[in-house]
């Protein structure tokens, strides 16, 4: 299935997490772009919440579920935009 731009826009950063790799190598650079932006504005505003947040509300673990699977979809769309999409299993 490809995308417009319109409906990647309307997706959400847990939609976009849900992508399979497949669908995300068939995007364009600009269309990447703008899943990587949605992500990251949803992840710099968990990652505030969690900073400036009352700590009972917050524990550890919550950062973990909710911003840390964000940074590793940032990282995956970073890898495609730069075309260095194994940089993962080139680490191990």
């Amino acid at each position: 299935m490809s995308f417009t731009n319109q409906q990647l826009k309307d997706l959400s950063s847990y939609e976009i997490q849900d992508l399979p790799d497949e669908q995300l190598k068939n995007l364009t650079i600009s269309q990447l772009n703008i899943i990587k932006d949605i992500v990251q504005e949803e992840r710099d505003e968990l990652a505030n919440e969690y900073q400036t947040g009352d700590p009972l509300c917050y524990p550890p673990d919550w950062y973990d579920c909710y911003v840390f699977p964000l940074d590793c979809t940032i990282s995956k769309i970073e890898d495609l935009i730069s075309g260095d999409e194994d940089s993962d299993q080139d680490s191990w």
